[in-house]
């Protein structure tokens, strides 16, 4: 919804069709390839939100020229984006654990393990001892944490999303943004602990609280 930064809904359409890609090919039976889509939708957002502050480095990525890897990334926005350090200070368990997951994902796609065979895990399953059913829930445990970690970004990235979906201010709002609220609901029901409350609590939030909150 923000102007200044309309070509990056291009990333969030993006990322949201790599988790959908995801479902697909895991229900196909391409399982390595449903994990390295997830983890592509994750390294998409994180070049979304790294490119919307450091806009000299979107040549390079439109040219394919040099670009920083994922873990680069990732450590540039947590020393130079203040919104992005703050959340992830406050939400760290969430990012750990989505940081774990992922790790868990590159054993997959990088083949170790018999297991990550095609033809081996179907005709030895029992001597190599692979759990499908363990495999599934792993699966979608990890597509949830992706959709509350790209709900975070975009967050940072256009905060009236989440105002729009907090009942205590979105009628204070005075124009029609056509940013549309976030899922809270799915967020709550996605993740142990009380993610909203905690990033209700920062102070990213409470300038946006500041800005509108005199507002009737």
């Amino acid at each position: 919804g923000r102007i200044d930064k309309i070509f990056f809904n291009n990333f969030i359409n993006e990322s949201v069709q790599l988790l959908i890609n995801s479902i697909f090919l895991m229900e196909s039976g391409y399982f390595d390839c449903a994990f390295y889509s997830i983890r592509q939708s994750q390294e998409n957002i994180n070049n979304m939100l790294y490119l919307s502050i450091n806009s000299a480095q979107l040549g390079k990525w439109k040219n394919k020229e040099k670009f920083p890897l994922n873990s680069q990334i990732i450590d540039y926005l947590a020393r130079f984006d203040k919104d992005y350090q703050e959340i992830k200070s406050v939400l760290q368990v969430f990012f750990n654990d989505f940081e774990d997951l992922i790790k868990q994902t590159h054993k997959i796609i990088h083949k170790q393990g018999l297991d990550t065979f095609y033809k081996i895990r179907a005709q030895y399953s029992n001597d190599i001892k692979f759990d499908k059913k363990a495999e599934l829930e792993f699966f979608n445990k990890l597509l949830s944490y992706s959709i509350c970690h790209l709900y975070l970004i975009f967050i940072i990235l256009d905060p009236i999303g989440l105002m729009l979906a907090d009942e205590n201010f979105n009628r204070k709002l005075h124009f029609n943004p056509s940013t549309e609220a976030i899922n809270l609901k799915f967020i709550k029901e996605n993740y142990p602990i009380d993610l909203v409350n905690l990033l209700m609590s920062t102070d990213f939030y409470k300038r946006l609280q500041n800005e509108f909150g005199q507002n009737e």
